[in-house]
């Protein structure tokens, strides 16, 4: 039989995703030098889209909210 490729673990994972995205960040743009992604910049990019999330629920629910209001005005002149 053929030797067995174990299963990567955690750290080879998240080493190759680091990597990967250090990769996307572009090399190019960092003179051909990976930069180190900080644990701040990935807690930056959460909770910016974390942010982004609860303003669009925001505004949606300010646009229910106001086409309610309409609603119940309209009913109100018909009575």
């Amino acid at each position: 039989m053929g030797a067995e490729i174990p299963p990567p673990n955690l750290n080879q994972v998240e080493r190759g995703m680091e990597e990967a995205l250090r990769n996307f960040a572009g090399r190019e743009a960092n003179g051909g030098e990976l930069r180190d992604i900080t644990a701040g910049e990935r807690i930056d990019d959460i909770g910016n889209m974390s942010a982004l999330a609860i303003v669009e629920a925001c505004e949606t629910t300010a646009r229910d909210i106001e086409e309610a209001g309409q609603t119940a005005v309209s009913i109100a002149a018909d009575i």
